[in-house]
C-alpha cells in the first residue's frame, strides 16, 4: 500500500518536472488515471491511441517510463523528424514519438515474434502510415540471428540476443545491419532510440566501423552493464561516442553502490556536443 502511494506519488513529481507543455501534462495525467482505474489486460485507450497490450502489468510499466517519467523525450529540429525505435516492443515508444511529433517518420524494430504482432496491431490500428515495422534484430550485419525467447511472456522486455538474459527458447529471428540501414536512408537520423538487451555494443559497433555514428543527431540508449555477469566494458563504448565528437547524459539506479560485478541498467542521452 504505501509503496504504491510513493510510486504516485513519484510519477505526479517527475510529470509536473518533465518538459512537456501544461496541455500535455494534463492529458497524461487524466490517462494516468483512468488507466490506473480501469486495469485493462488486452487493449487500452491511452491519449486517443488504441493499445493492445499482453497484460495490466506491461502496459502501465510502459506508459508510466514512457509517457509520465519521459525517459525518451527530445526536441527535435523540425516537425517531421527520422527516428529509428530499435528494441520496440509492443509500440509504446513509436506511440509516444508519434504524440510528440505526428509527422515524424519513424523505423520501429522488435526480433520478438509474438511481440512484433501486437506492434503491428498497434500500428495498424492507430493508422499510423507513417511508422513502418520491422521484424529484425538491428546487428553488425544483415541474415539471421539467435534471439532468446520466453513464450510463456508475451512482450517481455527482457528477450534478447544475450544467452541467458531469460528462462527462454532460443529462435532464429532476421537480422538487419543498422549501419547499412542508417547509411541508406540517405539524411541523417533525428533520434536513435535503443533498448535492445545487452546488443548495443555490437549495434553501435557497426556505426562506428562504417563511419556513420555521425549521421545520429541525437540518441537514447538503455546501456546493459555487465549484463550476465560479463566483464565491464563500458570505457569503450563510451569512446566510441566522444571520438565522434558527442556529448552525453546519464541516469541510473544503484542502491546499494558497492556491489561488485552487479548488473546494471544505464539510461545515457548522446547528443552532439
Amino acid at each position: 500500500m504505501l509503496s504504491g502511494i510513493y510510486q504516485m506519488i513519484r510519477d505526479m513529481a517527475l510529470l509536473a518536472k518533465s518538459p512537456l507543455s501544461r496541455a500535455k501534462k494534463m492529458d497524461v495525467l487524466g490517462a494516468y488515471w483512468k488507466l490506473w482505474i480501469t486495469r485493462p489486460s488486452d487493449k487500452a485507450l491511452i491519449l486517443g491511441f488504441t493499445v493492445h497490450t499482453h497484460s495490466f502489468a506491461n502496459v502501465w510499466y510502459l506508459f508510466r517510463e514512457i509517457f509520465v517519467h519521459n525517459e525518451y523525450f527530445f526536441r527535435a529540429t523540425s516537425q517531421t523528424p527520422l527516428i529509428i525505435d530499435a528494441g520496440a516492443n509492443i509500440g509504446m515508444a513509436t506511440l509516444y514519438f508519434s504524440w510528440l511529433y505526428p509527422q515524424a517518420t519513424i523505423h520501429a524494430f522488435e526480433a520478438d515474434p509474438q511481440t512484433v504482432i501486437t506492434l503491428r496491431k498497434n500500428i495498424e490500428s492507430n493508422t499510423l502510415h507513417n511508422v513502418h515495422v520491422h521484424h529484425a534484430a538491428v546487428a553488425a550485419a544483415d541474415g539471421t540471428m539467435t534471439f532468446y525467447t520466453d513464450p510463456r511472456a508475451a512482450g517481455s522486455l527482457v528477450t534478447s540476443t544475450v544467452e541467458g538474459r531469460v528462462a527462454y527458447d532460443a529462435v532464429q529471428v532476421p537480422a538487419v545491419d543498422l549501419a547499412k540501414f542508417v547509411r541508406e536512408l540517405g539524411t541523417n537520423v533525428s533520434l536513435l532510440k535503443m533498448d535492445i538487451e545487452g546488443g548495443e555494443v555490437t549495434a553501435i559497433g557497426a556505426l562506428t566501423r562504417d563511419n556513420v555514428l555521425t549521421n545520429l543527431d541525437q540518441a537514447i540508449l538503455e546501456y546493459h552493464h555487465q549484463i550476465n555477469q560479463q566483464p565491464a566494458a563500458l570505457a569503450p563504448f563510451l569512446t566510441q561516442w566522444e571520438t565522434a565528437g558527442f556529448g552525453y547524459r546519464l541516469h541510473t539506479n544503484a542502491m546499494p553502490l558497492a556491489q561488485q560485478g552487479k548488473f546494471q541498467d544505464i539510461l545515457f542521452y548522446f547528443y552532439k556536443s
